[in-house]
Parts: structure tokens; sequence; C-alpha cells
């Protein structure tokens, strides 16, 4: 089955907002690293929250946003909001408001370089449109 594209609840979407630089970071006492960004939504009645956990070798990825819509696509895009400049990785899609997954293969140092964002689609065939963006931070994990 494939997700119906989203459609905003009390509002339409907004291309190219602008992203929330700031990170809430949190490294254990094992060296495992855990960040949460917040998804900025200009001018959308959405808001939310993306947290990326290390668990061994393996980093759990979890979206939260509100209100819930029926299915987002969400997408790690190469560069800065509010315009990325090229593919890195898909997603599981936001469904309901929730997504939870997690990915392998992708180092947590590469993933907080500095250099990626997180995107929440917003179902517009325009380049950039996107109701949600999210510079992940730029941790030194070396």
């Amino acid at each position: 089955m494939t997700p119906t594209p989203a459609r905003i609840i009390n509002g339409e979407p907004v291309a190219n907002p602008t992203a929330t630089p700031e990170a809430t970071v949190v490294v254990s006492a094992d060296g495992a690293v855990q960040f949460m960004v917040n998804v900025a939504l200009n001018g959308s009645p959405q808001s939310g929250t993306a947290i990326f956990t290390q668990i061994g070798d393996t980093i759990d990825v979890r979206i939260s946003l509100t209100p819930a819509v029926r299915a987002q696509a969400v997408s790690i895009l190469r560069g800065k909001c509010p315009n990325p400049t090229g593919f890195y990785r898909h997603l599981d899609p936001v469904i309901g408001g929730f997504s939870s997954q997690t990915m392998e293969g992708v180092p947590m140092s590469e993933l907080a370089s500095g250099g990626l964002t997180l995107v929440i689609d917003s179902g517009s065939s325009r380049v950039n449109d996107f109701v949600g963006c999210a510079d992940l931070p730029d941790l030194d994990l070396e």
C-alpha cells in the first residue's frame, strides 16, 4: 500500500522553511551519542522533533510530529536548510505523526558531521518544497 502524500491540517506546507540550528546532544559514559533536533516549520501548524540514538553499530531514529497527518515522506539530504543540495538517504515515512526505524551502515560520526539535513516532504512536486527542515548537528565524535 502506497502512503498518501501529506496534507497539512489547518494550513498549507511552506516552501523553504528555516532550520533551527540548535540540537540537544547527550553522550553516554560508553561514548554512545544521542541528539534531538526540532523540526522547524515556518507557518505550518505542525511541530515536532527527531531523535537520533546510537545503539551499538546502528542508529535508532524516532520522529514525532503534531498534529498528525496520514503519511509524510522523510529524507536526509546533503547541505543545509533552507536549500539542501543533494540526496543522502530516505527514511521511513511519518505515518499518523510518528516514525521509528533503525538505520544500519551509517556511522554516527557521518550523520553528525554538520553537512546533512532532515526534511519532511510536503507532497508537492516542487524542489525543496517541504513542511519541515532541521539541520543535523556538527559534532566532533572522533
